[in-house]
């Protein structure tokens, strides 16, 4: 996926793209490239790329996706009570050449 990048004050930020805007959650600036739109995500979370949406100002995130944190405190109610609780995580690597 392409990447926004942004160079300030001698450094260079990358903010990733997407192609499936749902893994934003619904919070998403359209990035036209190459012919296709992308997605980039916004939030709350302080980053150097600012926008402004709705007379507010978001950060553009450096993830375009959204994860969710989940946790459960669990308290078996016997001593044969066992629970099995399976994860799925979507795993990314970019591999750069050049």
């Amino acid at each position: 996926m392409p990447n926004l990048v942004l160079e300030k004050g001698g450094q260079t930020f990358r903010f990733g793209l997407h192609d499936n805007k749902s893994v934003t959650r619904g919070k998403y600036i359209t990035v036209p490239f190459n012919g296709r739109d992308y997605y980039a995500r916004y939030g709350d979370t302080s980053t150097p790329l600012k926008i402004e949406k709705g007379g507010r100002t978001y950060s553009i995130q450096y993830e375009p996706v959204d994860f969710v944190t989940i946790s459960e405190q669990l308290t078996p109610q016997s001593t044969k009570a066992k629970r099995l609780m399976f994860i799925s995580l979507k795993v990314t690597i970019e591999f750069i050449c050049g």
